[in-house]
């Protein structure tokens, strides 16, 4: 497909796609999406140290000990609330939503119901659904395998679509 010159598309909040004339190079160029954590982040020490290379001097250990906490699997699953306010200012729109949402539940009001196997399984997932491969971190749900009642702390990453499902899927079995 050759297009003349440059032609360009924006979508507010999801993509940016942009197309040249093939002669003169890129035929497509498709931007990250901003709700999206590209894989390439997770346990990639090289790729945080160079996140690092911007940060103040002083703000330094807490938005090291976040991107961490973000993306190495063997990273403590427990981060202050002060380093992530400290660090939140160096974070991405994913990253900062992806943090709350962890935050919330491995060492905030809601851990209790799940606790750091929540965090290793939304790491592990690397922040996509389970079923569908969704990567919109905006939707993610932890799933309580075997329901919110149970001893049995397992999670599963999944979208809003997939977990509503499972949740009526299993709903109906009850019912029956």
């Amino acid at each position: 497909m050759r297009h003349s010159g440059k032609v360009k598309y924006r979508r507010q909040y999801l993509w940016s796609i942009v197309f040249t004339d093939p002669d003169f190079g890129v035929l497509h160029d498709i931007s990250i999406h901003q709700y999206t954590i590209p894989i390439v982040r997770f346990n990639n020490k090289s790729w945080i140290n160079n996140r690092l290379k911007s940060v103040n001097p002083q703000d330094y250990h807490a938005v090291q000990k976040t991107l961490r906490y973000l993306y190495e699997d063997n990273a403590s699953m427990n981060l202050p609330r002060n380093h992530f306010k400290i660090a939140e200012k160096y974070l991405d729109t994913a990253e900062k939503i992806v943090a709350r949402w962890l935050i919330t539940r491995t060492n905030g009001s809601e851990r209790k119901n799940y606790g750091p196997f929540a965090g290793i399984e939304a790491k592990e997932s690397r922040y996509r659904c389970r079923n569908c491969s969704s990567s919109d971190v905006r939707v993610l749900y932890l799933d309580h395998v075997a329901g919110r009642k149970s001893d049995k702390k397992e999670f599963r990453c999944l979208c809003a679509n997939c977990h509503m499902i499972k949740s009526r899927e299993s709903d109906w079995q009850r019912a029956e």
